[in-house]
């Protein structure tokens, strides 16, 4: 049986971005090639098309700035156990779907050095984040 999968999605200033954690590591989904994205209502269905959600185990953790970011009830199969591997930006508040038990600590340590934060349309790092995959791909 495979392991619950556990997404980590951060939503601050209308962006959201999510981190999947496959064992010690995480990596970015992308949503048309972007780390971040302006969020959506209907980002729950992109999310369950983005991952061909089957009804296996899943567990989430949102951190957000602002709006009280939930799953749609039924939707999702709730693993029996969560843990959050970020630490909460402050300002931020964390909700856990399901909720955190009491003997697990906020923030654990992971591997998350293949983890970099969202890069932000139009700037400089994005230019070279750009022309870097362009230059991957055609190698």
């Amino acid at each position: 049986m495979k392991a619950a999968w556990h997404f980590e999605i951060t939503v601050t200033d209308g962006q959201v971005s999510v981190y999947e954690y496959q064992g010690k590591d995480a990596q970015v989904l992308m949503n048309n090639g972007e780390e971040s994205w302006a969020y959506d209502p209907a980002f729950w269905q992109w999310l369950a098309h983005k991952i061909e959600y089957d009804g296996e185990p899943i567990s989430f953790v949102v951190l957000s700035d602002g709006d009280d970011i939930a799953p749609p009830d039924d939707a999702f199969n709730l693993a029996p156990q969560n843990a959050c591997y970020q630490p909460v930006p402050s300002g931020c508040i964390m909700l856990a779907f399901p909720a955190l038990s009491d003997d697990v600590d906020v923030v654990h340590e992971r591997s998350v050095h293949n983890v970099l934060p969202p890069v932000k349309k139009g700037t400089l790092q994005d230019f070279f984040v750009s022309q870097t995959r362009e230059y991957q791909h055609e190698q």
